[in-house]
């Protein structure tokens, strides 16, 4: 399922905290409540739109006698995917593959970093590469800490 990952857009609760945290659990239902969101965005969006959706739809909900305070952070970024027909992505799969003895897998950005605006900015393509979970046998990157990841590239 790997080229499906980058594919679909995610929304997941990274945090939730209601009532009063310095305290045993009561059986209450609590006056305030805050959630903290991370969306993962896929190329064919805009974070500024997304945002504006998450506004109307949060607006939407709201019930009489409810009250809400939406914050959407200043550093929302666009999705990025590096254009994989790049020579330098090849190279640095090639690279890759050969720090770690197996096959390099892109990865994609949906937002978490401003690589599209760095991207836009630089008129240049970004080469975007995180690291797999050990015993994965996926390597998305070459790493300062892989033995061999300044390997010269053929």
């Amino acid at each position: 399922m790997p080229e499906r990952l980058w594919a679909r857009p995610s929304v997941e609760v990274s945090r939730l905290t209601a009532g009063r945290t310095d305290a045993p659990a009561l059986g209450f239902i609590p006056a305030k409540a805050c959630a903290d969101l991370l969306f993962i965005l896929v190329p064919d969006q805009r974070a500024d739109r997304v945002a504006d959706q998450l506004r109307a739809w949060v607006k939407g909900q709201r019930q009489p006698g409810y009250i809400y305070h939406l914050d959407v952070s200043s550093t929302i970024s666009d999705p990025y995917r590096a254009p994989p027909d790049h020579p330098a992505l090849a190279a640095l799969h090639r690279a890759v593959g050969h720090a770690y003895g197996a096959p390099a897998r892109p990865i994609g950005n949906g937002g978490a970093t401003p690589t599209a605006q760095l991207a836009r900015a630089c008129d240049a393509p970004v080469l975007f590469f995180g690291t797999g979970l050990p015993g994965t046998g996926a390597p998305t990157s070459a790493s300062s800490s892989a033995p061999s990841a300044w390997e010269p590239v053929p």
